[in-house]
Formats: structure tokens, sequence, C-alpha cells
């Protein structure tokens, strides 16, 4: 079965991200750049977000975000509701012999990928068991639990630091985005142990 990820960014006065209860990603930033530590590995990545002609809204367009790096396209496309909230749908794809394929995020990982799934894992809980300390956040996560995650619940994309990123969603409801959405990144070189 195929994962598509979404994505809810408030564009209002304050940065919050959040996300619906399916698979998730944060933090879309436009522009990558690459940088010259470890070119040999980062420098196949190569990114690029363009704005469409919104049907809907003259305001907000659609915003469409390609990453290449390999043999791999990671594609997020952002279409804005009428407040202004970007919600972004994310797809893997495999490109092999000049045909694209469609994938799963564990498609992009080889049998290791239980350890990067812990040391996600771990850090996510990290940043949740401390945001449930911060008595602003009690009204959203005082009853919720923290559950693990695999690597087809996360969402996949890269950040303009060329970091990778995993990003979940606790599913909370609309009342509480701001507090729904987790992130964490990394260098590529950092688990090139974990990619195929």
């Amino acid at each position: 079965m195929r994962h598509v990820t979404k994505l809810i960014l408030f564009l209002f006065f304050f940065p919050c991200v959040a996300f619906n209860s399916n698979n998730n990603i944060i933090g879309q930033k436009s522009g990558l750049t690459i940088d010259n530590k470890d070119l040999s590995f980062s420098s196949e990545l190569k990114c690029v977000t363009k704005e469409k002609k919104n049907p809907e809204s003259k305001e907000d367009p659609i915003i469409i975000k390609t990453c290449t790096w390999r043999k791999y396209t990671f594609v997020s496309t952002g279409q804005p509701d009428y407040r202004g909230v970007y919600s972004y749908d994310y797809e893997l794809f495999l490109i092999d012999k000049g045909k694209s394929t469609k994938i799963n995020n564990s498609d992009l990982f080889n049998d290791k990928v239980s350890r990067l799934e812990n040391l996600i894992n771990e850090k996510i809980k990290s940043e949740f068991d401390d945001s449930v300390k911060d008595t602003l956040n009690r009204d959203c996560l005082g009853g919720v639990e923290f559950t693990r995650f695999e690597i087809n619940q996360m969402g996949i994309t890269f950040n303009e630091d060329n970091k990778i990123e995993f990003n979940v969603s606790l599913g909370l409801g609309s009342a509480c985005l701001c507090n729904d959405g987790y992130s964490v990144s990394f260098e590529l070189k950092d688990i090139k142990e974990y990619l195929k």
C-alpha cells in the first residue's frame, strides 16, 4: 500500500506547523543550498520549489517542491484552504531506467531501518515529553500518550540546510494544530548506513 503524507502549515503571525491524522511532514522550506561538507554524498541532492496558479484562490498559489537525490524523487504539493493554511501531500518515487515508480518510505532504506526508526522515535519522544511539561500545552497534550511511529508513518522531506527531515503527527484536532507535529532532521551523511 502506498503512503501519501500531508502537512498543514500555518501562515499567520506566529510560526506554527501542524498535521492531520495521516502521515505528515513539517518544516517545508523553499530553496535548498548545497553544503560543501561531504560533497560526494550530498551534492547529488537538488531541490526546486515552484508556484502554480490556484484556481480556488487568487492570493495563495499551489506550491510544488521537488527534490531529487540519487535515484529517488521526493515531491511535495501544498494546497491552501480558505484561511491560507497549506495542506501538503508528499510522495516518494524511484527512478529506474527513465521510469518513475511511486514507492513507500521503507523502500528508501535497508534492513537496518528499525534502528533508524528507534533513533527518530527517541528524539521525538524527548521533544514530546518536553511539550507535555509546558503548562501552555496541557489543554492539547494533557491526555495524549506517545505512540511509536514506523518509517511509513513519517513524512520525509529536505530542508534548506540540506538535511533530511522525518516528521510525524499526533493526529490532534484543529484547535491543537500547533502541538500536533514533531520533526527530526539529520545530515544525509549521518544516516547513510541506513540508506539503500
